[in-house]
């Protein structure tokens, strides 16, 4: 397996405690923006993807501190501008999600995560952003999607605390090209989807009836039987009030694999 399939992602705690939707914990009320020097130290949690057999996500613990960086298993990171994991589709930074400095094909990602109770409630929040994505069915194809994130905070209609990941478009191709093409950019066709993943507080993560899709790689037809594969996923709310989204997902099956990490705004 490719050493690209090592993808961690950094979560930034805020000040507060995490805990169920409705289930009494205090809101925080001081959020500070990644750039802000006021903001201090604070404990982090790593959510790592690793390509072990079987694929899958694991978090420890670390700490951010905007002089030093993000300080997770003995090395440290800083914040990167230039990540598309830090940038909205029209190359907006965000105020509380960054990429870190990571070596190629190793992306991670810092978020300060919104605390349970100052989400909002029963309403659906759709964020826009792009995502970093590593497929894998005997060919790699590795590049830039546009991720649309929906999320259903509490109950509305039949949907309760849901959380659905759409990727299309793959741009930027680095192993594609003997399909692609010079550039390695993509036929328009390319679909990701992660379904039902669910919310707990302020993070949300696949369950048993959470779905997934993989279409369009190499060719618009190409389609990759995900009926009984194997999902991961790891993501959380960002802000003060859930401004922005950020998280990583996994498909494994016998014959592929798919990788991704992605953010969003409102």
């Amino acid at each position: 397996m490719n050493n690209l399939f090592k993808n961690p992602l950094v979560v930034l705690a805020s000040v507060g405690v995490l805990s169920a939707c409705g289930g009494g914990t205090t809101a925080t009320t001081t959020y500070y923006e990644l750039l802000d020097a006021s903001g201090g130290t604070f404990t982090v949690a790593v959510i790592a993807q690793d390509s072990g057999s079987p694929i899958g996500t694991t978090t420890e613990s670390g700490s951010y501190n905007i002089a030093t960086g993000v300080t997770v298993g003995g090395g440290t990171h800083s914040l990167d501008a230039t990540s598309v994991l830090s940038n909205d589709r029209s190359s907006t930074a965000y105020s509380y999600v960054s990429g870190l400095t990571s070596a190629a094909g190793d992306y991670k990602i810092v978020g300060v995560v919104t605390d349970a109770g100052d989400l909002p409630s029963d309403t659906t929040v759709v964020y826009l952003g792009q995502a970093q994505v590593l497929v894998n069915d005997g060919v790699i194809y590795e590049g830039t999607m546009e991720s649309t994130i929906t999320a259903t905070i509490g109950t509305v209609g039949t949907n309760t605390n849901l959380v659905d990941v759409e990727l299309r478009n793959i741009s930027d191709g680095l192993r594609a090209l003997a399909t692609y093409g010079a550039g390695g950019l993509g036929n328009g066709n390319e679909l990701i989807q992660f379904t039902d993943l669910e919310i707990s507080g302020s993070t949300f993560s696949a369950v048993a009836s959470s779905g997934s899709v993989v279409d369009g790689f190499g060719s618009a037809a190409s389609s990759i039987d995900t009926s009984s594969a194997t999902l991961t996923a790891s993501g959380f709310f960002a802000g003060s009030t859930g401004q922005e989204v950020a998280g990583g997902a996994t498909m494994d099956t016998a014959a592929a694999q798919a990788l991704i990490t992605f953010t969003g705004t409102q």
